[in-house]
């Protein structure tokens, strides 16, 4: 474990990631542009715990991104990345993108896993968000409204058909 890393134990963290959870606020997420992010605070339906979700976008390559749900004390939990290469886990075992990194105690989010056949395209960023926030059982993703800001997946600024709903 690095210094400075918050610890909570595996028992903890797996109840963390259990837990349905709700947009604090019926949100319009404003899917972010290369190379900026965005965050939203989600929350337990009991509310009893605080939650982020942040979605960072990789500058120059338009489908690299990353989908993140951190607790109240900014441990990762969960996190997606759909295009940033090879990762190599503390026990030596390569995992190309993408992949999905989920708390392990001592070792924060330093293991990543191949995505979970939920997930069901991931050069589909959008779509992989929705994917995203349900493996994080956020239980209203039906009343959010993602608006996307041009260049989503092209250099001509085209977004996909299915993104205009």
């Amino acid at each position: 474990m690095k210094d400075g890393d918050t610890m909570l134990t595996q028992s903890e963290a797996d109840l963390l990631i259990a837990l349905e959870k709700i947009f604090l606020q019926t949100p319009s997420i404003k899917f972010p542009i290369p190379g900026k992010n965005t965050r939203y605070p989600i929350e337990s339906t009991d509310s009893h715990e605080k939650f982020t979700l942040a979605i960072v976008r990789g500058g120059k390559n338009r489908l690299k991104c990353s989908y993140t749900e951190l607790n109240k004390a900014n441990v990762i939990l969960l996190r997606v990345d759909t295009e940033q290469g090879v990762h190599i886990n503390p026990d030596g075992v390569d995992v190309p993108a993408p992949h999905l990194h989920i708390y392990r105690e001592g070792y924060n989010d330093r293991f990543a896993h191949p995505l979970p056949d939920s997930f069901i395209n991931s050069k589909d960023l959008v779509q992989t968000f929705y994917d995203f926030l349900n493996y994080s059982n956020v239980i209203n993703i039906n009343d959010i409204h993602i608006s996307v800001q041009g260049g989503l997946f092209d250099d001509t600024g085209e977004v996909s058909k299915r993104l205009e709903k």
